[in-house]
């Protein structure tokens, strides 16, 4: 898709489908304003007529960080759920942080954000860990703010005093 392209509008407050705006209603009118593929937006826009997610658009920083966060917390309820024993989101990081990884990593690729899931090094002198590498940033169930080095995610600095 070039960045002049798009598939969506803006028709009185409301976003639409192009082939969704109600009748009458003119693609190229005044009161009809694109929705360019290379636009910014802080969420996907939602077609008030079939509900289609027009995710061709790019998302800010904003966008992308309530995305992200959503989805790990999505990810905590999920597994907390799934595991009577678990509560805590360290209980998820001692035993069943890959699980939370790629169940997190799945929601992201799915709004289009590219996720990394790494795992503690073999050399490394720690206990196996997986945690998600996202824009440069570090995640695991316990640190959803994200840190800049893995190595400062809570399990690691734990195990290192």
């Amino acid at each position: 898709m070039k960045s002049f392209d798009y598939e969506a509008v803006v028709y009185d407050c409301e976003v639409y489908c192009v082939s969704c705006l109600p009748g009458g209603v003119d693609v190229e009118g005044d009161d009809v304003s694109p929705i360019f593929a290379d636009s910014e937006w802080d969420y996907y826009p939602v077609c008030a007529e079939c509900g289609e997610v027009h995710n061709y658009i790019n998302l800010t920083v904003e966008g992308r960080r309530i995305i992200r966060e959503h989805a790990m917390k999505e990810a905590t309820r999920h597994i907390v759920s799934e595991f009577e024993r678990l509560r805590t989101p360290y209980d998820i990081n001692n035993g069943y942080c890959q699980e939370w990884a790629e169940y997190v990593q799945a929601k992201l690729e799915e709004q289009g954000i590219d996720v990394e899931v790494e795992e503690t090094p073999e050399d490394y002198e720690a206990s196996g860990h997986f945690w998600l590498k996202v824009d440069g940033r570090y995640y695991d169930a316990e640190c959803l703010e994200g840190v800049d080095d893995w190595e400062k995610l809570p399990i690691f600095v734990r195990q290192k005093h």
